[in-house]
């Protein structure tokens, strides 16, 4: 019985008032979602309407003739200083999937180094 459950009014209001703020509840439509990590992080503000995809051309575009590009490399980089590493990672995994290049780990010491050599 819903009525027996303490708080539900306040479930309910939260829930409405977290429907409220703009569009960072919600994924964008085109977006594919990955349980490790958010594509909304790939977006520059929650209201501006960019596809995902456009930014994951613009890593494309920063590793081609390159010979391998690191997640590090991309962070460092004007496109992707905004980014965290599973973001990186992520962009680096749909470029895969769509066929332009492949990732690489080489592990040092405790650490995994991830690398994308485009196509």
């Amino acid at each position: 019985d819903i009525q027996s459950i303490p708080d539900f009014q306040n479930v309910e209001t939260e829930t409405a008032y977290r429907s409220q703020k703009p569009q960072q509840q919600q994924p964008p439509k085109t977006a594919t979602t990955s349980p490790s990590f958010d594509i909304r992080k790939l977006e520059k503000s929650p209201d501006n309407n960019t596809n995902p995809d456009d930014r994951f051309m613009q890593i494309l575009a920063f590793c081609k003739g390159k010979e391998a590009v690191s997640v590090r490399d991309i962070q460092r980089s004007s496109i992707g200083r905004d980014l965290s590493s599973d973001a990186v990672k992520y962009a680096f995994q749909w470029l895969v999937d769509r066929g332009y290049g492949t990732i690489s780990e080489e592990k040092t010491g405790g650490t995994v180094k991830v690398s994308f050599t485009p196509f």
